[in-house]
């Protein structure tokens, strides 16, 4: 029921949808205020969605610092969570725009900075008729030359909360008893950090895919619109509010 819930409310928190439902009140209201006032609504949305400035401004306070990801020393388990793959119709999967965190996984392995990379991840979406996103990654982190040995495979998750649940057994058989680095994205790692601890897990983070790496403010930021924002602010708002929800559903503190 829960992960039926987020994905509604994933649908829901896309500027660019609700422009276009906006605009069909407009089409199909009679009343010439109503039209004006659902007009003006989307009008205001659209403005403030594809400006940059305001989206740069959320994203940098949002996401962690920006430093260096250095570890002074090596770590038993490294939890790559899923999130960076796509299936297509022919159920072949491919690497998205945030697949810096997978290569980050394997630099940590490749430079002795984890002995096991846990790989975390099944199908994500609302059908559940995708293959989990896991087995692609093990075969990936194979052809990088990290051996079956180092590789742990968790396929079953479908989102944060349940990786955080699932990766308890794999540590309790690897005899992880101290701090493992948890590798996902920058816009992600909130949400994640609060389900690992809500989880009981110890975990360091490690943090890939940075929206921004310096917040960029003049005029063109503030002037010219950006129109492509009217989709990349579903990211942002589904991890703010997504943080939210699992904490008041006590899935993540």
């Amino acid at each position: 029921m829960f992960f039926t819930f987020s994905k509604i409310l994933y649908f829901l928190l896309v500027p660019y949808h609700w422009v276009l439902l906006l605009l069909a009140g407009m089409w199909l209201l009679r009343k010439t205020v109503w039209k004006k006032r659902l007009g003006w609504a989307a009008l205001i949305i659209t403005l403030l969605a594809s400006n940059q400035w305001l989206y740069q401004t959320v994203a940098w306070h949002w996401q962690p610092k920006v430093e260096p990801q250095v570890h002074q020393r090596n770590y038993r388990m490294g939890i790559l969570l899923g999130g960076m793959s796509y299936a297509d119709d022919s159920l072949q999967r491919y690497f998205g725009s945030t697949a810096s965190r997978f290569i980050q996984a394997a630099r940590l392995y490749h430079t002795g900075k984890v002995q096991y990379i846990l790989l975390s991840g099944g199908d994500g979406s609302l059908q559940q008729n995708r293959p989990g996103e896991a087995p692609f990654l093990r075969k990936e982190l194979r052809a990088l030359q990290v051996p079956d040995s180092a590789i742990l495979v968790e396929d079953k998750s479908r989102n944060t909360y349940e990786s955080a649940e699932a990766a308890k057994p794999f540590l309790v058989s690897k005899q992880v008893q101290d701090t493992s680095i948890l590798i996902t994205s920058a816009m992600h790692m909130p949400r994640a950090l609060g389900c690992f601890a809500k989880a009981g897990i110890p975990v360091k983070a490690h943090v890939a895919d940075y929206i921004l790496v310096r917040n960029q403010s003049n005029w063109e930021t503030v002037l010219v619109p950006d129109l492509s924002l009217l989709s990349q602010w579903q990211y942002l708002l589904k991890e703010i509010v997504g943080l939210q929800v699992y904490r008041w559903t006590g899935k993540a503190s």
